[in-house]
């Protein structure tokens, strides 16, 4: 128990390594004397701040301030984007500077490690780098995680502990959208995508504040405490969370047809009374992703994405001689 930072009471155990914060800062905050550029000349900013546009930027301030929020906020923060947009050096500062606040995971091994949170008791944020592939088949222990709900943690030669209205919130770095297992609305509601931007090599004057970021904890956890504040006083809404943006991200990561369907569109027509044949339209698509050396889903699963895709446009499934699927209201341009 010592070596996670905790006191045991009564209650339970309870974290007595909180941040450190000037006093006066946390006055200055309180009266509002803390503005949003505040930190713009601080070396972690410059870095972090190139690689987002404005509404993902926000996402990003809400994602952050969710950590020191001391109740559940059900919320699963993905962070996407190319090689060097600076994911893992936004993760590596929060796991340095916030310490015993924030636990790294491997969510392909929690889902199998009994073990696997002993080492988060007195965290507030689950950070994981995860690797193209990763599928999360256990989903409801995902959602339980992070649910705000008494969380059962074992731990090796020890008593199972119990964290009562655990505070977890999760944060996945990586460059393509883990799978999800059982892609249910419970989920949804719980995840929010940030998209990274300007992938850029490092330069020698970047790599100088990068040092500069790694030992400047002061300015970084103010940073933090200044995202808990603001969320704070905008009632802890989470901008991006649960959208239908989300629902659609997911299953794109699924669904090589998905991106099939995007590119396509200037061929796939919704028109009213059209009508085409199914395996006209997987024949192009199978010959699509030959091309771009996507992974093709088998055919029924293929026209379950046309509907779950073009639905709400119009497109409906109906068959010919029992045998034979077409899709009315959509036209296929032959070239």
């Amino acid at each position: 128990v010592n070596l996670n930072n905790l006191e045991c009471a009564n209650t339970g155990y309870f974290t007595y390594e909180f941040p450190p914060i000037d006093l006066q800062f946390l006055k200055k905050l309180k009266n509002g004397e803390i503005k949003k550029d505040y930190f713009k000349d601080k070396a972690f900013y410059k870095i972090i701040r190139n690689h987002y546009k404005q509404r993902e930027w926000n996402k990003l301030l809400d994602a952050l301030g969710a950590i020191l929020t001391p109740f559940s906020l059900r919320l699963i923060t993905i962070v996407k984007g190319d090689k060097n947009t600076r994911k893992t050096f936004l993760m590596n500062l929060l796991t340095t500077h916030l310490s015993s606040f924030v636990s790294p995971i491997n969510l392909t091994l929690l889902q199998n490690n009994r073990f696997g949170l002993q080492h988060a008791l007195s965290a507030r944020l689950l950070v994981s780098s995860e690797e193209k592939g990763t599928i999360i088949h256990n989903v409801e222990f995902i959602k339980s995680l992070i649910g705000g709900d008494n969380m059962p943690i074992d731990i090796k030669f020890k008593p199972q502990v119990t964290l009562k209205e655990n505070p977890f919130k999760m944060m996945i770095f990586t460059n393509d959208l883990p799978v999800f297992k059982n892609r249910d609305e419970a989920l949804i509601d719980r995840i929010q995508i940030i998209y990274t931007t300007n992938s850029s090599e490092r330069t020698n004057e970047e790599i100088e504040l990068m040092r500069e970021a790694t030992n400047d904890r002061k300015s970084f956890i103010e940073f933090i405490y200044w995202c808990y504040w603001r969320l704070k006083n905008k009632g802890y809404k989470i901008v991006g969370k649960g959208t239908e943006e989300v629902y659609y991200a997911l299953v794109e990561a699924e669904s090589s047809a998905y991106k099939f369907f995007k590119e396509k569109q200037g061929i796939l027509i919704v028109e009213e009374g059209a009508m085409t044949k199914g395996t006209e339209l997987y024949d192009k698509y199978t010959k699509w992703c030959a091309e771009k050396k996507e992974k093709a889903v088998g055919r029924n699963t293929f026209y379950d994405n046309i509907i779950a895709f073009y639905g709400d446009k119009g497109v409906v499934k109906t068959q010919k001689n029992r045998t034979e699927v077409w899709f009315r209201n959509l036209k296929l341009i032959k070239a």
